[in-house]
């Protein structure tokens, strides 16, 4: 099964010198050409920079066409009630929490969000529903798509302020599970691969701009303008391939002489 995952998308106007919907739809525009078998597309959070609702009804606008289903998580930047006006109509939940079955695998989609902060969290109500998920899904690989990202990246002030507030209870909660097989991130604007107890997690950089790692540094969060990417991945039993795909300067291939 081949999935792609887009993140942190922050419509709503030029952004750093960036046109984001310009830049969402020359990654669309790249799906279609290179990946146009793949089952589903995740947009994992950050649809609008500053929640508005014109920039959901432009995403609107740009998905009402794409040819696969989409499945949209909120992140920090997102209004959830104005989101849920445009994209979920008739949902009454505190929560933008759901799962499918899509294939023979367990999709769950999470909502990491606090109102008002940028910071991460799964309080008890969805731990309590994501465990009830996991019970329910004991015969089958599990693949949770989320927001935020819970372990520390080395990054000061996305783990200090931007990190996850109770990540130890969560993953105490996914380390029960032998079913869950990798978690789906977006928020970090950065490349990530990680690996904890028996199950891996990875975030994808941003359509717009990306965070600078420099290690050891407690500066203020340093944007740049590295080329941004979008996930293609990969899913077979006891398998999982990850490939990260920059958009902006792909050209036709060719063979060596």
């Amino acid at each position: 099964m081949k999935i792609v995952q887009i993140s942190d998308l922050h419509l709503g106007g030029e952004l750093y010198g960036i046109d984001p919907l310009k830049r969402l739809r020359l990654a669309l525009e790249s799906i279609k050409k290179y990946h146009f078998d793949a089952s589903l597309l995740v947009i994992s959070g950050d649809l609008a920079h500053n929640g508005d609702k014109e920039a959901y009804l432009d995403l609107k606008k740009e998905l009402i066409e794409f040819y696969m289903p989409v499945y949209l998580v909120a992140g920090n930047h997102d209004n959830k009630e104005l989101l849920k006006q445009v994209f979920f109509k008739g949902c009454y939940s505190e929560f933008l929490h759901f799962t499918k079955e899509i294939e023979g695998y367990k999709f769950i989609f999470l909502d990491t969000t606090i109102e008002g902060k940028h910071s991460g969290t799964l309080c008890m109500k969805r731990l309590d529903w994501l465990k009830e998920q996991l019970d329910e899904s004991l015969d089958r690989d599990v693949y949770i798509f989320m927001h935020h990202f819970p372990l520390n990246s080395d990054i000061y002030a996305m783990d200090r302020v931007y990190g996850f507030e109770n990540s130890g209870a969560f993953l105490s909660l996914l380390q029960r599970y032998s079913s869950v097989k990798h978690l789906f991130c977006g928020h970090m604007h950065r490349n990530i691969f990680a690996r904890y107890s028996s199950f891996s997690l990875s975030s994808t950089k941003s359509l717009v701009h990306q965070i600078a790692y420099k290690a050891h540094s407690k500066e203020n969060l340093l944007t740049v303008k590295e080329n941004p990417s979008y996930v293609v991945a990969f899913l077979e039993p006891n398998q999982l391939l990850i490939q990260n795909c920059e958009f902006l300067t792909q050209e036709e291939s060719f063979l060596e002489e």
